[in-house]
C-alpha cells in the first residue's frame, strides 16, 4: 500500500435515480433539471448524518459513513423526504431512487475510495425497490434492533461479479407495508377536503372600464376579511388565493389540493357608475356541485350588504352557526362614505406590491380615505402599515416613523377595539420599535383571537415568541400561519428557516422548493442562506448572487456587499470580509438606511468570529430598529448568546424601554 493510501472500516451508501437513463434520452434538458434537483435535495442531508461525499457518477452518489447506523437512518430519510416531495409534485418533477448500503473495509486513496465493499455496495443498490433501501447482512446485524422498522430477507440476491455474494435484507418502508396501507387509509380520510375550510378565489372584473380592476379586487379582499370574522371558518390568506388570478382557469380539484381546502367560493363583479352587478358561487371541491349561487344588481352604496349577505349565506350553507357579535360585525359598514371606500380599496390593492412607488402611492390612497372620512377605522390601519413597510423596507428613514404609525393604529383601534388587523399592527410596532415585550404579546393574542384566520397575526407572533427564545411556540405560530397562507413567500421563509435550525431539512426544502413557484426572488434567498448554514458555500453564493440581481435597484449594491461579506466571513476569507464591511460602512444612506446598518454589519463580525466588533455594532443598533432584540432566539447566530455580553445588552435595551 502506498504511503498515501489508507485502510478503514466503512459504511457504503450507494444511490441511483430510476429511469434516469430513459429520461435522459427523450428529454436531455428535463434530465439535467431533475439532475440538478436531486444533488440539491440529497446533499443536506448526507451532512446531517455525517455522512461524506466520495463522488458522484452521473446520477449516483457514493458516500461513506463512519457506522452502519448513520447510514441506515440516512437512506431512510432520503426516502421518506423523496416520498413526501413526489406525492406533492408534478409528474416530470419527481424523483425516485433505489439505495444499497454495504459495511467493511475501504482503501482511501486521495479521497476516492476502493475495495470490495464498494463493490458490493454497488451490486446492492440495483436490488432495491423504487423508493426503497435495501442493506447487506453486515449492516443488518450492526442495526436491526436500533431502527423502528422491519426487515425482509431477499431470496437468491443476484450479485454479479462478486465472488462471495451476502445476504440482502429490504428494509420495509411506511408505504410499502401493512403499517403503511393503513397509514395509507388514514392519510386517505385526513385527505378529505374539510367544507368548512375555504379560498375566496380572485373576482373577475368585468367592469366597461378596466380601470375598475381594483374593485373586484377589493371586493375579492373585503369578502375574505368578512369571513374571517366567523370563527367557525378557515379561510385562506388573500395573498395565496390572488396568484390565480395571475395564472388563469384552474381546475377546483388542482386549486383544492394546493390550498388545502374543501369549499370554493368565486364570482364577478361589473361596475358601472353608481351601479352594481355582483355575482356569487360557492363550490364544494370533492364533487365540484355547486352549493349556492347569486346575481346581486344593486348600488354602490349596498356593498357592505352585498358582503354581509354573501358571507352569511356562506355560513347557513357550510352549517356553520353565527355568534350574534360575529353577525353584527359583519352587517356594520366600515364607511358610509363610497369615494372613501374607493380610495381605501385602491390603496390597499397598492400595499400588495413591495416596490417603493406602489407603497408611497398607497400611502397618498389611504391619506385621501381618511380625509373624507375620518371615521374610517381600516383606513387608518392601511396608513400605519404603510409607514410600517416604507421604515421597514429602508425607504423612509424619519426616526418619527414609528411613532406616527403606532398612533394611526391606536386611532383605528379607538374606533373599531375589535379590528384585529389592527391590535396586530399596535403589537408588532410595540415589539419592534417601543420593545414593550408584554404588551406587545397581549396584542397578539387579541388578534388572533379575534380573527384565527389572520395568517399576518399567526407570522409575526411566531417571529415575536423566536426572538423570545420560545422555539417550539414560534413553530406552531408558523404552521397557522402556513396553513391560513399557504402560497406567501414571507411566511414559507420564516417556516423554511426555523425548521432548518431544529434539524427538520427535508420539511424546510419542500417550503424552499415551493418557493420556485411563487416568488422567484425568495427561492434564491431561502435557497442561499439554506446552503450558507449547511456548509456548501460556494452553491450559496451562486443563489444569492442570484437573488441580488432581483434586489431593487436603490439597495442593490448593499446587499452585494452584505452576502458577499458572509460569504468570505463562513469561509474564512477576513480580509474580504473587511473590506465588504468597509464599503458598506461607507454608502450613503439612500443606498444603505441607518436603521438598517448596525445588524447587517455585526453579523458579518459575528460570523467570523469577532465578537468585539460584532458587540460594538449591537451597543449601537440597540436604540433602533432593527435592534440586538431580533438575535434572541434565532438559532443562527450561533456564537453571540454564548457570550455574556448579550444578556447585558438585552437587559440594557429592556431596562431603556
Amino acid at each position: 500500500m502506498s504511503a498515501k493510501s489508507v485502510r478503514r472500516l466503512a459504511a457504503i451508501m450507494f444511490t441511483d435515480i430510476v429511469g434516469y437513463s430513459a429520461l435522459t434520452q427523450s428529454d436531455e434538458s428535463q434530465a439535467l433539471v431533475v439532475l440538478e434537483r436531486h444533488n440539491r435535495l440529497l446533499r443536506p442531508l448526507f451532512r446531517k448524518f455525517k455522512g461524506r461525499e466520495v463522488k458522484t457518477m452521473g446520477d449516483s452518489f457514493l458516500v461513506e459513513f463512519s457506522n452502519c447506523l448513520d447510514a441506515t437512518d440516512c437512506a431512510i430519510e432520503i426516502q421518506k423526504f423523496l416520498h413526501d416531495y413526489n406525492v406533492s409534485s408534478k409528474e416530470d418533477w419527481k424523483i425516485k431512487l433505489r439505495i444499497g448500503i454495504h459495511q467493511g473495509d475501504v482503501i482511501d486513496k486521495r479521497g476516492d475510495i476502493f475495495g470490495d465493499t464498494v463493490n458490493i455496495a454497488s451490486r446492492i443498490q440495483p436490488l432495491a425497490e423504487p423508493e426503497g433501501v435495501c442493506i447487506s447482512d453486515q449492516v443488518y446485524y450492526q442495526i436491526k434492533n436500533k431502527v423502528d422498522y422491519t426487515f425482509e430477507r431477499l431470496e437468491h440476491p443476484e450479485q454479479k461479479n462478486i465472488k462471495f455474494p451476502t445476504s440482502v435484507y429490504k428494509v420495509v418502508m411506511p408505504w410499502q407495508s401493512k403499517r403503511g396501507e393503513d397509514r395509507g387509509k388514514i392519510d386517505a380520510a385526513a385527505s378529505v377536503p374539510d367544507r368548512k375550510r375555504i379560498a375566496v378565489l380572485p373576482f373577475t372584473n368585468i367592469s366597461p372600464d378596466p380601470n375598475d380592476e381594483y374593485f373586484a379586487d377589493g371586493m375579492t379582499e373585503e369578502l375574505i376579511s368578512t369571513l374571517s370574522k366567523i370563527r367557525g371558518l378557515k379561510v385562506i390568506a388573500r395573498t395565496s388565493v390572488m396568484g390565480y388570478k395571475r395564472t388563469g382557469l384552474r381546475k377546483i380539484n388542482e386549486v383544492a389540493n394546493e390550498l388545502g381546502v374543501g369549499t370554493i367560493l368565486e364570482g364577478s363583479v361589473r361596475k358601472a357608475g353608481d351601479r352594481l352587478r355582483i355575482t356569487a358561487q360557492l363550490i364544494d371541491c370533492a364533487s365540484s356541485n355547486h352549493i349556492w349561487s347569486e346575481s346581486y344588481n344593486r348600488e354602490m352604496k349596498d356593498v357592505f350588504l352585498i358582503q354581509s349577505d354573501i358571507s352569511e349565506t356562506v355560513a347557513e350553507a357550510l352549517k356553520v352557526k353565527l355568534l350574534a357579535q360575529e353577525r353584527e360585525s359583519i352587517e356594520t359598514a366600515s364607511t358610509h362614505n363610497m369615494e372613501s371606500y374607493s380610495f381605501y380599496l385602491k390603496g390597499r390593492a397598492l400595499l400588495h406590491s413591495r416596490e417603493r412607488k406602489s407603497i408611497l402611492d398607497a400611502k397618498e390612497q389611504f391619506e385621501q380615505a381618511i380625509r373624507l372620512d375620518a371615521f374610517f377605522a381600516q383606513a387608518y390601519a392601511g396608513l400605519a402599515d404603510t409607514l410600517l413597510l416604507l421604515y421597514a423596507a429602508g425607504y423612509e428613514n424619519d426616526r418619527d416613523t414609528p411613532e406616527r404609525a403606532k398612533a394611526l393604529a391606536s386611532k383605528a383601534l379607538e374606533l373599531n377595539p375589535n379590528f384585529a388587523e389592527a391590535h396586530c399592527s399596535l403589537a408588532m410596532l410595540l415589539n419592534m420599535f417601543d420593545h414593550k415585550f408584554e404588551q406587545a404579546e397581549r396584542e397578539f393574542k387579541t388578534a388572533i383571537a379575534l380573527n384565527p384566520s389572520y395568517a399576518t397575526a399567526h407570522h409575526w407572533y411566531s417571529i415575536f415568541l423566536v426572538e423570545e427564545g420560545r422555539l417550539e411556540e414560534g413553530m406552531k405560530e408558523a404552521f397557522l400561519a402556513e396553513e391560513a397562507d399557504p402560497l406567501t413567500s414571507p411566511l414559507l421563509v420564516n417556516l423554511a428557516y426555523l425548521l432548518e435550525n431544529v434539524g427538520r431539512l427535508h420539511e424546510a426544502f419542500e417550503r424552499i422548493e415551493k418557493l420556485s413557484k411563487i416568488d422567484l426572488r425568495a427561492y434564491y434567498y431561502a435557497s442561499g442562506y439554506y446552503y450558507l448554514f449547511n456548509g456548501d458555500f460556494q452553491r450559496a453564493l451562486d443563489y444569492l448572487e442570484r437573488e441580488i440581481q432581483l434586489t431593487d435597484p436603490q439597495f442593490r449594491i448593499a446587499s452585494d456587499f452584505y452576502f458577499h461579506g458572509c460569504y468570505y466571513a463562513l469561509t474564512g476569507q477576513k480580509d474580504k470580509a473587511s473590506e465588504c464591511i468597509k464599503k458598506l460602512e461607507q454608502l450613503p444612506e439612500e443606498q444603505f438606511p441607518r436603521n438598517r446598518k448596525p445588524l447587517i454589519i455585526a453579523e458579518i463580525y459575528e460570523l467570523e468570529g469577532d465578537m468585539d466588533n460584532c458587540f460594538e455594532w449591537l451597543e449601537g443598533a440597540s436604540g433602533d430598529y432593527p435592534t440586538a432584540v431580533v438575535l434572541r432566539g434565532y438559532p443562527s447566530w450561533r456564537n453571540i448568546r454564548e457570550d455574556p455580553r448579550f444578556d447585558a445588552l438585552i437587559k440594557k435595551i429592556r431596562t431603556e424601554n
